[in-house]
């Protein structure tokens, strides 16, 4: 399904580097992903996926790249119970992340 989706406060396409999260659902991305790739203008974009998980994270980051193929992907990511356990841990992470993903951006 393609849940209807309230407007952005901000237009993706104003961004050159877009961070693309998402709660695993039965193994995949959330639904409202589906209507935000089919809708949403992302050519010359870069984008860095992630998603959060409290089992496993199935194939989401897969099915992710597979509805944005035409893009720039810089990296993929995972998180285990960011919220639950070790949160000081996975802010860290994220934030290492997050800026090997801008470092990346800036140098391509």
């Amino acid at each position: 399904k393609k849940p209807v989706l309230e407007k952005l406060p901000l237009d993706p396409a104003d961004y050159s580097l877009l961070f693309i999260g998402t709660p695993v659902w039965a193994g995949s991305y959330a639904p409202p992903l589906k209507t935000f790739f089919s809708l949403a203008d992302l050519t010359d974009k870069k984008v860095a996926f992630f998603c959060c998980h409290g089992g496993g994270k199935g194939k989401t980051l897969q099915k992710m790249e597979k509805a944005s193929e035409y893009r720039e992907i810089l990296g993929k990511t995972d998180f285990k119970d960011p919220v639950k356990e070790e949160t000081e841990k996975a802010a860290a992470e994220a934030r290492r992340w997050a800026k090997e993903i801008f470092e990346k951006a800036v140098t391509k």
